[in-house]
């Protein structure tokens, strides 16, 4: 009983002493009212409220150590006219403050000053840089040697260098991979490039592989050494023969949407179609005129025998049948038929086509070096 007696008693003590302490409250009186550049509003602050805080009029700021408590501005006294400032003060705290610099400059919050960029010079001992320091966004800017491109710290892989994505580095060994099938490697920013390999060899995304013959079930672009003709993969074109144009495939550009003539270098196993075959439509024979019974191919067989690629569908051309009313032609695997088409707003299938090498040229039967 004593025991639970004692233990009331120190309970009861020390609630008296707690009100006793806290019987002074900071805002009373309210000492925020004679406080210079405060709206007078007292707000008790510490255990038992104690303490107080001011608010402080628009840019002031309550500055809380015992020797100051007074609401204060720290953009007074004009401390931004200095090098390399605009003059502009803005303050985010009591003792926090941020000058505005010049194009060019950046603030410094530990040294309390505008920063030049560029001096001293950052660029004179960066590697394949020209010494050359610009300032641009906030930050400075190397010039680089021919083919070096400048990257900042703003990228996670490199940060302030001149750098040559094709060359090995800290991240690839051999950005393209085999050098024996590679041609050459074309550096397009600190991060791009492209990889051109040798003729006969396409990129596949790591590195250069023999390019296949054209045939049934095999990867595309294949070629055909019988023509020289490279040929992509299957495309759906909307636009009418418009996508072979911007088409890229295994780094190669510069495809084409294929002419009647080359189109039908794809036919086989139908002689009136195939390339020197009795249907006389061609690059040089395109008018309704030419066409004619033996155009209409074989019996229909969609197991892809009518082309060297496996295909068995229709497959659009550029020739021209009649330009008045959009049409084209065209041809039909499914029975190695050579036919027309007409843009009626529905998808066709096109495979794009380029001479293997680049200075190759069409000459109406295969790719020969141009004059």
């Amino acid at each position: 009983m004593k025991k639970y007696f004692l233990l009331f008693a120190l309970i009861l003590i020390f609630s008296v002493f707690g009100c006793q302490k806290n019987d002074k409250k900071g805002c009373e009186p309210n000492p925020c009212e004679v406080k210079e550049h405060s709206t007078g509003v007292c707000e008790e602050d510490g255990w038992g409220g104690q303490y107080y805080i001011c608010e402080c009029e628009e840019n002031y700021f309550w500055d809380p150590r015992k020797a100051e408590k007074k609401c204060v501005d720290p953009c007074e006294g004009d401390p931004c006219s200095i090098s390399g400032s605009t003059g502009v003060c803005t303050a985010s705290g009591y003792n926090e403050y941020e000058c505005e610099c010049e194009y060019g400059f950046v603030w410094e919050d530990e040294e309390l000053k505008c920063i030049d960029l560029c001096d001293p010079n950052p660029c004179d001992d960066k590697e394949h840089s020209t010494g050359v320091c610009e300032k641009k966004d906030g930050r400075y800017v190397c010039e680089c040697e021919k083919n070096y491109f400048w990257v900042s710290c703003s990228d996670l892989l490199y940060c302030n260098e001149c750098v040559n994505p094709c060359l090995p580095n800290k991240y690839e060994s051999n950005p393209c991979g085999n050098p024996e099938t590679l041609k050459e490697c074309i550096p397009k920013s600190g991060k791009k490039y492209t990889c051109v390999c040798k003729d006969g060899f396409r990129w596949n995304g790591v590195e250069c592989v023999e390019l296949n013959e054209c045939s049934p079930g095999d990867s595309v672009p294949c070629k055909d050494s019988s023509t020289g003709l490279l040929w992509s993969t299957k495309i759906s074109d909307y636009g009418m023969l418009k996508q072979c144009g911007n088409f890229s495939e295994g780094h190669f550009s510069n495809w084409e949407t294929p002419s009647i003539d080359q189109l039908r270098t794809l036919i086989r196993n139908c002689p009136d179609t195939e390339t020197g075959g009795t249907c006389e439509v061609s690059d040089e024979c395109i008018e309704e005129s030419c066409y004619a019974e033996n155009c209409k191919g074989c019996s229909p067989d969609n197991s892809g025998k009518y082309s060297i690629i496996g295909d068995y569908q229709q497959f659009l051309s550029k020739s021209t049948y009649n330009s008045e009313s959009s049409c084209f032609w065209a041809v039909n695997f499914i029975s190695g038929a050579i036919e027309t088409v007409c843009a009626d707003g529905t998808p066709k299938n096109v495979r794009c086509t380029r001479c293997l090498e680049d200075d190759h040229e069409w000459n109406g039967t295969k790719c020969v070096k141009k004059p």
